[in-house]
């Protein structure tokens, strides 16, 4: 795919990007929620984030994203299917899933807040297509829209609080395990 066949199908990025979770809060405000020029200033915040986007292809087995890159960047999957892949201690890769493109799938939103760390790996597992926002266009579109900012980093800082709080469960699930193993109550 190309950036002239991604700009000619501008709506339908469009409208992929409002089904975004993080971007779900600018997309379909009617005018009983919110007001005019707010539903105006959020459909001009997705259309500069749009403006923004580059294209990046892909072949079955390359890596999209690796965990240990600073790649500061957001990448919309529109075409394709790829896998989350994480490593164990011992450097072994597995994987966590399967995602396609139909899914609404995009990672690497942390580093939208500039962020460099990655939890996984991303794997192409056949032809795909993703959109790339950097980090410092996204900043800089919150600098200019800070209302509209606030609420992608709002869903942004939800998500990562959640993985957290999923983090420590699990943390104290292992502990508890340690504990009853070696007896201790």
């Amino acid at each position: 795919m190309t950036d002239k066949e991604i700009m000619e199908k501008k709506d339908e990025i469009l409208s992929l990007i409002s089904r975004l979770e993080i971007f779900s809060d600018l997309a379909g405000l009617d005018s009983a929620k919110g007001s005019d020029i707010s539903d105006n200033q959020n459909k001009i915040f997705l259309e500069k984030i749009f403006s923004f986007l580059s294209v990046k292809n892909f072949t079955g087995g390359e890596i999209i994203l690796d965990k240990n890159d600073t790649v500061k960047s957001l990448f919309i999957l529109v075409k394709g299917e790829v896998q989350m892949l994480r490593t164990t201690l011992e450097g072994s890769p597995f994987a966590l899933s399967n995602l396609k493109a139909e899914e609404n799938v995009c990672f690497g939103k942390a580093a939208l807040l500039g962020e460099d760390f990655h939890g996984s790996s991303v794997k192409a597992l056949n032809e795909c297509t993703v959109l790339e926002l950097r980090s410092q266009d996204f900043l800089s579109l919150c600098n200019e829209m800070p209302a509209q900012g606030a609420k992608v980093i709002y869903r942004i800082a939800r998500r990562l609080a959640k993985a957290l709080q999923e983090a420590t469960k699990d943390s104290l699930t292992l502990y508890q395990a340690l504990l009853d193993e070696v007896g201790m109550p």
